[in-house]
């Protein structure tokens, strides 16, 4: 029996309850990886994708997932295999609300003569996929993917017709989970400490839209010095810097770890090289997550990722921040460790903040523990390697 042959329902209630987890995951109640959760039983799915691909570049923005695809084999597809994968192409052609059943394109002779499928797809357990553009904007377009593994069908008629009623829904979540840029700007109070920073710093959330920047910042972006602002979205001048900006961003959940599809912990930060023009060296691009739990919601109720620049070929302080970040040193010890890398003797640091030298030394005893080191000058050298700041704290 052919796959069209099997008859699927969806009662209103099941359909209901989909929907309204697609709009729960775009006002930040759930995670996108929980509101696919039940269409992968329903679809007896391998998997479910949903990506934004940049109109710019071309270059993949986002991608949550669910199901039991590999987690691997995911990293993999967004690492590698989607730069090959012969759907990934006919997927931006679509129109939005339209859907395309792979193996309508590709029979079974081009499957048995694939690289991509006989060295990746089926190897990794996965065969058929159904997908739509369910959104497009001047920025993105959305895609939604259904997979299924090797040894079953593709989606029936009755399922497709099914799919397509939830991916009209799921546009609709998209263009409100888009709109919620303009309710990330509004969250000033972060935004004000930065805006003072001579340090370049942009603001991204988990799509690499910019939500802000300051001076410093927005200089390198209209340099295009490695980076750039395209439609919005935040892109590295080389693809290959592209890819590894989304696989950061990725790797510090600010979506939610449900809404990826591997088991690894979130990061909280995550340092970046950023190629720029021959003859000058990678800027250092060092993101830190800012979740609204642990940031008194300063950034608005969504977490997003401060990206910290830093211009190896500009001398300057190190950035108290980052050195506080980087080796998890109390504010107090990242201000003596970065005054004992600017040259300051600890009496010189204890008169500047009015301490007794003997709480300058324990303070300086615990940044040599926290950042193993054992003398003054391999902390200047470790120290002077990291992201830098002009501002005084």
């Amino acid at each position: 029996m052919s796959s069209d042959a099997v008859s699927v329902h969806m009662d209103d209630g099941t359909f209901d309850a989909a929907v309204t987890r697609f709009y729960q995951a775009a006002q930040g109640v759930l995670t996108w990886g929980e509101a696919f959760e039940p269409l992968v039983q329903f679809f007896h799915a391998w998997g479910i994708q949903f990506g934004g691909l940049s109109l710019q570049t071309g270059a993949l923005a986002f991608s949550f997932e669910s199901g039991h695809a590999p987690p691997e084999a995911v990293l993999q597809w967004i690492q590698t295999w989607h730069h090959v994968d012969p759907r990934w192409r006919l997927l931006g052609e679509l129109e939005v609300g339209q859907w395309m059943r792979c193996h309508e394109h590709f029979d079974e002779e081009y499957v048995a003569s694939s690289s991509f499928y006989q060295d990746f797809q089926i190897p990794s357990g996965g065969r058929y996929v159904s997908a739509s553009k369910v959104f497009q904007d001047t920025e993105l377009a959305v895609i939604f993917g259904i997979f299924r593994q090797t040894g079953s069908t593709p989606l029936s008629t009755d399922e497709l017709a099914i799919a397509r009623r939830l991916g009209v829904h799921l546009g609709k979540a998209v263009e409100l989970w888009r709109s919620q840029k303009h309710l990330a700007r509004e969250a000033s109070a972060g935004m004000t400490v930065i805006d003072r920073m001579r340090q370049p710093v942009i603001v991204v959330d988990d799509q690499r839209r910019v939500l802000f920047s300051n001076p410093g910042g927005r200089r390198l972006l209209d340099t295009g010095s490695g980076l750039a602002e395209r439609d919005g979205l935040l892109a590295c001048i080389r693809r290959d810097d592209d890819m590894q900006l989304v696989l950061a961003l990725r790797a510090l959940r600010l979506a939610g770890e449900s809404s990826y599809h591997d088991a690894l912990e979130p990061r909280e930060k995550i340092i970046l090289r950023v190629s720029r023009a021959i003859g000058q060296q990678p800027l250092i691009a060092y993101l830190i997550a800012a979740r609204p739990e642990r940031s008194l919601g300063a950034f608005g109720a969504r977490s997003v990722a401060l990206v910290m620049l830093h211009d190896p070929e500009v001398r300057v302080r190190p950035d108290p921040l980052i050195v506080a970040q980087t080796f998890d040193l109390t504010p107090a010890e990242a201000r003596v460790a970065v005054a004992v890398a600017e040259g300051y003797t600890l009496k010189e640091i204890a008169d500047r903040h009015h301490v007794s030298i003997g709480t300058i030394r324990t303070q300086l005893k615990q940044v040599f523990v926290k950042v193993d080191v054992e003398r003054q000058a391999e902390l200047v050298g470790l120290l002077a390697a990291l992201p830098t700041a002009t501002l005084d704290i």
